[in-house]
């Protein structure tokens, strides 16, 4: 209690102070009087929290003495002055700090201080942040704000309320200190010296513009000059830049930000100068001609006629000196404008990210660089390192973030989101210029999705590895990737292309986009389209087929056949090749890739004098049952179908086909059962055909191999085309050495199996944007140059693009690909009667 006295009456307890909500739970703090020397106050810190863990206080107080000593040589540090106990109660004395502090500086100067006042306190403060950082184990303060800075009476800051033990991470509903701290600290994410730069920054920034941030929105600081135009344009580009929202953006250490404050205050007018000008306005209000007594008419006329002669040569010298410092002039308002201009962009982007936050953490879906983490499902090992890697790069800490994620990919090399993120970051502590590409796909735990959007993952690193390494694109250009996730639901997808077009119309493109890979599939495709096309981004579809899609947007591209020509090859060879007359159709009406595919395939065979009776399924819901008891009552039937064809995906493939055999084994009189054959579009193909993962599906197919052996598909690309066509190994492309060497060379027994088409035309799909910015030689490269340059793809003397999956080139109408290779395959088996996908013919153009 005041007044109360402690270690034998040297110490006189004054007040009670107020700990920053971080610290309270070490106990409490009192201004007091040591009764000992000068008599001088003291801050003296109660640490009640350690009468709780009496075991472990004597080692807690050692460590805090010898992590607390070596800043005594700093002079922003407040040093122990003495260590005691009483009453099994630890005590620690401080000296309490001269001077007032920020917050009623402020208050008695009315706001905002001068700048330069401001610039002198960051920069010392930077220094002191600098030691506290290069510790052997960091301290961080954690609650730097105006109430904590402390002005001494010679104009020096120091830090009042250095935590004696690490402070704990704060709660959402901090207010006060909390308006000054920085997002990651705030969403309870571990505090790290660069969450102390950041409130440093978030302080300076009320303290030259006297806009509190306790009164507004949280990470809101909006550009200094726009709020105090007596602020200089250098000031607000320090401010601008520590205060962005990504960690990455801001400076990387505090003695880089004192680097740019010293620089600026050596640019800050001397008081000699100061004191120069003033002088020289005192002359020009009171007239810098004196009148001088009159002696004679001659001397007046001989002193009009010298200051005449004076004026004009003044004037010759001074004219073309005027000139230039009106182009300076001119050339600084430019630049003023432009360092604006950046921090609105910068600040737009904050504001974007903590959307995109907001969605990450209630839907699992967002943008990631490898600040978030999607693919966190059954399989991967690695979950726990990207998980560390993406908490170290929110913090600022790259070098950890690389180091994990390299941990990452050794201990799960197969993990292309772990891949694309190191190489992300490599990309970023290299200093690179670079171009982005965002990819669009649903990273979700449904086994509709999830193995074939690894594959898509791993291709997509592979792709973006061999731009990097081979320099594929101009001026030194690095390939950076931006995984655009949309979760399970299609419905999230119009949600993160939006989040895609706000980052480039929004917040001034600071990723460089270019353009949009993806989505998955033509329904989510649909959705994405406009609002990429909006902001003038290409967006190529590795796979989406819909004919709804064909020239749907002057930037959509895709590399894939349209259904329209699927249908067509499908018809045909149902009619013409299995001599089909009667065909029972699937088709899901809520699909559009389903009644896209279904509308093309029926117009076929209707045109060749076939027949069909229609039967509507639920893409991922229609069970075997269900499907068998369609297929049993078809086959009672007057006209009992002679082939199936379904417009749907992998999973409704193996259902149909396993129903097919359990009807045939149910009615073994049956011939037509017995031979019936299951027909279906690209989306069939998968591993998942062959018994691959761990679904109750992959085991319908692993467990009736027989079953399997009933589908025939199509498919946009298959590894085995380059064999097929007797082509030399050497003129392969390099995915199939890299996926080998990389994915499938692994002692950690995680090996992935040979791509699918997913991953083949997801890679093509890069590779030709990759190639089409390539072909961009005058100039940045933008979202409109791609597009007009894929356009030119086979035209003039520019080739088609030779992709994996056949040559490239684009409809100058449609931009669906002109005559690409599509694919004809089947379930046979190898020499050990295992199941196999196997080639039965080509079609299209394969080769450039």
């Amino acid at each position: 209690m005041r007044g109360d006295t402690l270690r034998a009456g040297r110490y006189r307890l004054l007040e009670e102070v107020t700990l920053p909500r971080n610290q309270q739970w070490q106990g409490s703090a009192w201004l007091a009087l040591d009764s000992q020397g000068t008599r001088s106050r003291v801050l003296l810190h109660k640490l009640d929290f350690l009468i709780r863990i009496p075991d472990k206080a004597p080692r807690m107080i050692e460590a805090m003495r010898n992590r607390m000593t070596p800043l005594s040589r700093h002079s922003s540090a407040t040093v122990l002055l003495d260590i005691f106990q009483e009453k099994e109660i630890y005590y620690v004395v401080q000296p309490y700090p001269a001077g007032i502090s920020l917050a009623l500086l402020m208050q008695e100067q009315g706001g905002a201080l001068p700048e330069k006042d401001v610039a002198e306190y960051g920069r010392e403060l930077c220094g002191f942040l600098t030691a506290l950082a290069r510790q052997q184990q960091p301290i961080v303060h954690g609650a730097i704000s105006v109430d904590t800075i402390v002005i001494s009476p010679d104009h020096h800051a120091s830090l009042e309320f250095l935590s004696l033990f690490p402070p704990l991470k704060n709660s959402q509903s901090e207010s006060a200190i909390s308006s000054y701290a920085a997002p990651e600290q705030t969403r309870g994410g571990d505090i790290q010296p660069s969450s102390d730069l950041y409130a440093l920054a978030a302080t300076m920034h009320h303290a030259v513009t006297g806009f509190d941030p306790r009164e507004r929105m949280v990470f809101f600081y909006p550009p200094a000059r726009r709020l105090n135009p007596l602020v200089s344009v250098g000031m607000e580009t320090i401010l601008a830049r520590q205060l962005r929202f990504s960690i990455s953006q801001r400076y990387a250490r505090p003695e880089d930000m004192q680097t740019d404050l010293d620089a600026l205050i050596v640019s800050y007018p001397s008081e000699e100068m100061i004191a120069a000008s003033k002088s020289a306005s005192l002359m020009q209000s009171t007239g810098a001609l004196q009148v001088l007594p009159q002696k004679s008419k001659r001397n007046t006329i001989l002193a009009i006629s010298a200051v005449s002669i004076v004026l004009v040569i003044l004037l010759i010298f001074l004219i073309p000196f005027l000139s230039n410092r009106m182009v300076t002039m001119q050339s600084a308002d430019a630049t003023a404008t432009s360092v604006a201009q950046a921090s609105f962009y910068h600040n737009a982007l904050d504001k974007q990210l903590v959307t995109e936050l907001q969605s990450y953490q209630q839907k699992g879906i967002g943008l990631s660089d490898g600040r978030l983490v999607f693919d966190t499902y059954t399989g991967r090992v690695d979950v726990s390192l990207k998980k560390q890697a993406a908490t170290a790069l929110q913090s600022g800490n790259m070098s950890a973030a690389v180091d994990f994620l390299n941990q990452a990919v050794n201990s799960d090399p197969i993990d292309g989101e772990a891949q694309i993120y190191n190489e992300d970051l490599h990309i970023l502590q290299h200093n690179s210029p670079y171009v982005t590409l965002a990819l669009g796909l649903p990273v979700a735990n449904s086994s509709l999705y999830l193995g074939n959007v690894r594959e898509q993952l791993e291709a997509v690193y592979l792709a973006q590895h061999e731009a990097n390494t081979n320099n594929l694109l101009p001026g030194g250009l690095k390939l950076r990737i931006i995984i655009a996730n949309s979760g399970s639901s299609n419905s999230n997808v119009a949600t993160v292309a939006q989040f895609i077009a706000n980052r480039v119309s929004n917040a001034g493109n600071l990723d460089h986009l270019i353009g949009v890979i993806g989505w998955y599939n033509s329904t989510q495709t649909v959705d994405a389209r406009d609002i990429i096309s909006s902001v003038h981004l290409p967006i190529i579809a590795p796979t989406a087929s819909s004919v709804k899609l064909s020239g749907s947007s002057p930037y959509f591209f895709r590399i894939s056949p349209a259904d329209d020509r699927q249908g067509d090859v499908l018809g045909s060879l149902l009619i013409n090749n299995l001599k089909a007359k009667h065909i029972l159709v699937f088709r899901d009406p809520t699909d559009s890739y389903s009644v896209s595919l279904s509308n093309a395939f029926a117009k076929r065979v209707q045109a060749l004098g076939g027949s069909m009776v229609q039967q509507i399924f639920s893409e991922n819901q229609t069970t075997v049952a269900q499907y068998q008891q369609i297929i049993t009552d078809n086959a009672n039937s007057s006209t009992p179908a002679d082939a199936v064809f379904m417009a749907g995906f992998n999973v409704d493939g193996v259902r149909l086909a396993h129903a097919a055999g359990e009807a045939a084994r149910a009615m073994p009189d049956s011939a037509s059962l017995h031979n019936l054959k299951v027909v279906g579009g690209d989306d069939f193909y998968s591993v998942l055909l062959l018994g691959q993962g761990g679904s109750a599906d992959a085991s319908l197919a692993l467990n009736y191999p027989q079953d399997m052996r009933r589908l025939i598909f199509t498919t946009f690309a298959d590894a085995g085309e380059w064999q097929q066509f007797n082509i030399p190994q050497s003129h392969w492309p390099q995915l199939f050495q890299d996926w080998k060497s990389i994915y499938q060379g692994s002692a950690t027994g995680t090996n992935a199996a040979t791509p699918t088409y997913k991953g083949l035309m997801i890679y093509d799909a890069v590779g030709v944007a990759i190639h089409g910015a390539s072909l961009v030689h005058d100039g940045t490269i933008t979202g409109d140059r791609l597009q007009s340059s894929l356009l030119k793809l086979g035209t003039g003397s520019v080739a088609a693009y030779q992709g994996i999956s056949g040559q490239i080139r684009f409809d100058a109408s449609t931009h669906n690909p002109v005559d690409k290779a599509l694919v004809i395959l089947t379930v046979g088996t190898d020499a050990n009667n295992t199941n196999k996908i196997v080639i039965q013919q080509v079609l299209g153009t394969f080769r450039v």
